[in-house]
C-alpha cells in the first residue's frame, strides 16, 4: 500500500478492529477516546498517537472529534518509536493549517507528501525527547493553557510524558522549581489576572480559568496579588 493522509471525523463508537498498516492520528478538534490493547488514550487537540500494524483498537468520540489520520505501510521503521505525541503551539497551528488544506485538496500529491512527512517528523521528535528523558515544558504549558477550564491532574500530565507520576513530579519540580499542582495554580491565576486587567467580567474570568466561583477567584487574587479585581482594573 502507499501512504495516505486524510481528515476524519469520529461521531460514533467504532468497534474493535485492526489494520495491516500503521495508523498515526493527530487530534484537531474535540476529544477522541482510544483503546489499543490494554492501554487507553484520551486525545485532545494537539495530541497524537501511533497505532501499530496489526494492533486491535477501538474508539469513541466526544464533540465529533476531527483528526488528521496517516495510514502508513507496515514496512516503515516506526515500530520502535514512542506511541504518543504532544505538539507545541506552533506545531498545533501547522496541524490546523493541514486540516484546512486537506479538506479542499485531499488528492494533491504534494500536500499528501507534506502531511506524511510532517506527521512522522512530529512522531520522531517526540521519540527523541522521550529517549533523552526530556521534559517538554513548552508543550506542557501550551496543553495546560488550553485546558484551564477543566480539572487538571498531575497523573494526566505524567501520562503525556510517558512517566510515572512520581518521576514526573520529581523532574517537573527540578525543571521549574514548582510542583505540578502549584504550577497549574500559578497558570490559572496568571491567566485570570490578565483577563481581569483586560476588563473581562470576574464571573467569566473565573469560569475561563477553572475557578469554582467568582468569589474563589477574588480571594485568590487578593491573597496572592494583594488586590481585588476592581483594584487590578484601576492599575
Amino acid at each position: 500500500m502507499s501512504s495516505q493522509a486524510s481528515i476524519r471525523s469520529y461521531a460514533h463508537l467504532h468497534h474493535r478492529h485492526a489494520h495491516e498498516h500503521f495508523q498515526l492520528l493527530y487530534c484537531i478538534h474535540g476529544q477522541l477516546q482510544l483503546e489499543t490493547g490494554d492501554r487507553q488514550h484520551l486525545l485532545t487537540p494537539g495530541q497524537g498517537v501511533l497505532i501499530p500494524a496489526g494492533k486491535d483498537h477501538d474508539f469513541a468520540g466526544q464533540d465529533t472529534p476531527r483528526c488528521l489520520v496517516l495510514d502508513i505501510p507496515p514496512d516503515q521503521p516506526l515500530a520502535r518509536l514512542t506511541r504518543q505525541v504532544l505538539l507545541d503551539h506552533k506545531a498545533l497551528l501547522d496541524l490546523q493549517a493541514l486540516d484546512t488544506a486537506l479538506q479542499t485538496r485531499a488528492e494533491d500529491p504534494l500536500l499528501q507528501r507534506i502531511a506524511q512527512e510532517q506527521g512522522i517528523h512530529w512522531l520522531a521528535a517526540a521519540h527523541e525527547q522521550t529517549s533523552k528523558r526530556y521534559l517538554p515544558l513548552a508543550q506542557l504549558d501550551a496543553w495546560i493553557t488550553r485546558h484551564l477550564t477543566e480539572p487538571i491532574r498531575t497523573r494526566h500530565l505524567a501520562d503525556l510524558c510517558h512517566l510515572s507520576e512520581a518521576h514526573f513530579r520529581e523532574r517537573f519540580e527540578a525543571a521549574t522549581g514548582l510542583s505540578p499542582s502549584r504550577y497549574i495554580q500559578w497558570r490559572r491565576l496568571d491567566e485570570a489576572n490578565r483577563c481581569v486587567r483586560a476588563g473581562v467580567p470576574v464571573a467569566i474570568a473565573a469560569s475561563r480559568c477553572g475557578y469554582q466561583s467568582p468569589s474563589a477567584l477574588t480571594a485568590a487574587l487578593k491573597k496572592t496579588r494583594g488586590q481585588t479585581p476592581r483594584q487590578l482594573r484601576q492599575h
